[in-house]
């Protein structure tokens, strides 16, 4: 191999987690892997099974999130519907009640006002009655005056 095929293999190996199992291994067992041990091979093949679980994890994760955001969304206009509707009856409850109220207040009104003007006209008849006299009391007395003079 020439140097520079050498060089990026030596750096592929030193990226690829070979070297961090070969250290733990030695560590812990007292036994140093070689590259071209079956243990080695495990290692690959697990490395490679750990990133397509994970990849098929990231899109499950995805899928459930955006079926989730669309159960939010649907939830959410089903709440604001149902909200509206609350709203709009309790709003229509409310204006039928204060149209009573106002129509209540209305008519006692028409009450008190046929009332009042039932006093005021007996109060005008009896000051007619006694204009009436005022001034035939008045008549009289100018007619006495002039009968004497």
């Amino acid at each position: 191999m020439n140097d520079a095929k050498k060089s990026d293999a030596s750096n592929t190996r030193a990226h690829d987690g070979f070297d961090e199992l070969q250290q733990l291994v030695a560590a812990r067992h007292h036994v140093l892997l070689g590259r071209d041990d079956p243990i080695a091979m495990l290692q690959t093949v697990n490395e490679l099974l750990v990133r397509q679980t994970a990849a098929a994890l990231e899109q499950a994760q995805a899928a459930a999130l955006t079926k989730f955001g669309h159960e939010i969304e649907l939830s959410l206009s089903t709440w604001k519907r149902e909200a509206k509707g609350i709203g709009e009856r309790t709003l229509e409850a409310a204006l039928r009640a204060s149209a009573a109220q106002i129509e209540t207040a209305a008519q006692d009104l028409v009450i008190v006002l046929a009332r009042d003007r039932e006093h005021t006209r007996t109060a005008a008849k009896r000051a007619t009655r006694w204009n009436m006299v005022v001034l035939l009391a008045l008549l009289l007395g100018v007619l006495g005056t002039l009968w004497l003079h």
